[in-house]
């Protein structure tokens, strides 16, 4: 749950994820997110995210089975993602982890 990212982290943090959420728009996205249209790569397995938020009382899932849809609501959930990635590399809790040996094609 992205609530669970703010747990026990430092205020700018907290107020980052709270601004990438809203920028994003969590809670105008159906339960299951299903883009139409073109997908910008072919051939490669699709990612599944189950994203869940809460605030001010109300919760909200988000499944999504990305096949890369061009789609501008698609895009936005996948910048929300990128942004999310970087606020968490940036803690100094996790800058203290060793050095991943891990790497992506």
């Amino acid at each position: 749950m992205l609530a669970d990212l703010a747990v026990g982290k430092p205020e700018w943090a907290r107020r980052r994820l709270y601004a990438i959420i809203v920028e994003a728009d969590l809670f105008g996205y159906p339960n299951v997110f299903k883009p139409t249209g073109e997908s910008s790569v072919e051939g490669l397995p699709p990612s599944d995210f189950t994203i869940a938020i809460q605030s001010d009382g109300r919760q909200h899932d988000i499944e999504w089975v990305d096949r890369s849809s061009l789609s501008p609501d698609a895009t936005r959930l996948r910048k929300m993602l990128r942004a999310v990635r970087a606020l968490l590399v940036e803690l100094p809790s996790v800058q203290q982890l060793p050095q991943s040996r891990m790497f992506c094609l």
